[in-house]
């Protein structure tokens, strides 16, 4: 009878040791927040790619004539989101006979929601970041991107070159 008594007594120990373990395990893993990203970029541009290929140095007052590579960036999900807009370097095979020009010749204007918000030296973009913005929940952040050559037209510092990019966007997770 002893030992019966003993035996219960160590497996309800037992079980409420099993118990408190799961408990503390929970409470140290299952409370890490889990953050879905639901963005998306959605390309507007309707076939208009954009080549600086055939452009020549621009003044700023100029802009106006170039084509602006748009996109938008959407929040599919039910929570605000805070991310990057990234512009990244492409290389092109096909301009493999062409040096990259150099982000110290070209200019950028961002312009989001129709109102531009950045106009600057590509060279001045740190780490590739051209924006950091939170696009609110169901809603989407339009963005016209114009990217122009500048110096003088007489320089060599720009031609037979060409520069690509693409447009990338990362989440920030609290």
């Amino acid at each position: 009878m002893g030992k019966k008594i003993l035996l219960i007594i160590g497996g309800i120990i037992l079980v409420i040791g099993v118990i408190i373990l799961s408990y503390i395990s929970f409470q140290y893993f299952g409370n890490k927040d889990a953050i879905v990203s639901t963005l998306e970029i959605v390309v507007d541009d309707q076939g208009n790619k954009v080549n600086l290929d055939k452009q020549v140095p621009t003044k700023d007052e100029e802009t106006d004539d170039i084509t602006p590579y748009t996109f938008s960036v959407k929040n599919s999900g039910s929570t605000d989101i805070k991310y990057e807009l990234l512009i990244e370097d492409f290389v092109d095979d096909k301009n493999s006979t062409k040096k990259i020009l150099s982000r110290k010749n070209l200019r950028y204007e961002l312009s989001l929601n129709g109102k531009v918000v950045k106009k600057d030296n590509l060279s001045n973009v740190e780490n590739n970041i051209i924006d950091v913005r939170t696009v609110p929940a169901k809603s989407r952040n339009r963005y016209e991107l114009k990217v122009w050559i500048t110096g003088k037209l007489d320089s060599s510092d720009w031609m037979d070159k060409y520069y690509n990019y693409n447009i990338a966007v990362n989440p920030i997770t609290r």
